[in-house]
């Protein structure tokens, strides 16, 4: 017996489906079968009976994934091969009938893609309010961290001691500025700012910004931990 099968002309995807279904046997004998995969126009079962080969049988196939209820059909033996003492692999051709049925659609999409379909429609919601509360996150984050270092103006008295208006407030050289900014030098027009060990040069009428030194410690924490 020639047990092999053509696959190259089949147009029907073959779905796994591993589920409990029935079989009338041709004399009426009804037994219990494994689904084991289905398409549009067949599926493959294990049986504990030998079938013949070309034999119509009826199948009621359950396969909740792709099918609402249950579906009976009249199908014919194409090919039996034995795999172990009183077990049998069959292949089962639908025929004409099968144009009719709703495993059909899945085929064809209606039922499987309309589920996947609903699935990435959910995954595309839940992944835009991820990036909606991501952004509000963000803002919250930056709003509250987010330090600006102004230089206002620089004033000299009549000992030539120089001072400068950061912010609205006076400082002198050597003073600190909020959580890690040291004043270093003032110059005419403008200081130089020490900012985590590093030198930074602030003109007059401009701005810096800069994180607060809380939000700096997070994010190297955050840093390290997704190494």
């Amino acid at each position: 017996m020639n047990m092999k099968r053509n696959f190259s002309n089949r147009s029907f995807n073959r779905y796994i489906i591993n589920s409990e279904s029935f079989l009338t046997t041709k004399l009426g004998q009804e037994k219990r079968i494994l689904l084991q995969d289905l398409s549009g126009k067949g599926a493959a079962i294990i049986i504990d009976i030998p079938l013949e080969k070309k034999e119509k049988v009826k199948v009621n196939l359950n396969a909740p994934t792709f099918l609402d209820k249950p579906v009976s059909i009249t199908a014919e033996v194409t090919w039996i091969k034995k795999i172990d003492e009183n077990l049998w692999r069959v292949g089962l051709h639908f025929g004409l009938g099968s144009l009719e049925l709703p495993v059909l659609n899945l085929e064809r999409g209606v039922v499987n893609k309309g589920f996947v379909k609903k699935d990435f429609k959910n995954l595309k919601i839940i992944f835009f309010v991820f990036l909606v509360c991501s952004a509000v996150l963000a803002g919250l984050f930056i709003k509250n961290s987010l330090r600006i270092v102004a230089l206002q103006g620089i004033s000299f008295d009549a000992e030539g001691k120089s001072r400068a208006l950061i912010n609205g407030e006076f400082f002198s050289a050597n003073e600190e500025i909020g959580d890690f900014i040291e004043i270093k030098w003032i110059n005419e027009d403008s200081v130089v700012l020490s900012m985590n060990g590093k030198l930074k040069i602030l003109k007059l009428n401009e701005r810096m910004s800069y994180f607060s030194e809380s939000s700096l410690d997070f994010l190297n924490t955050l840093k390290n931990a997704l190494r």
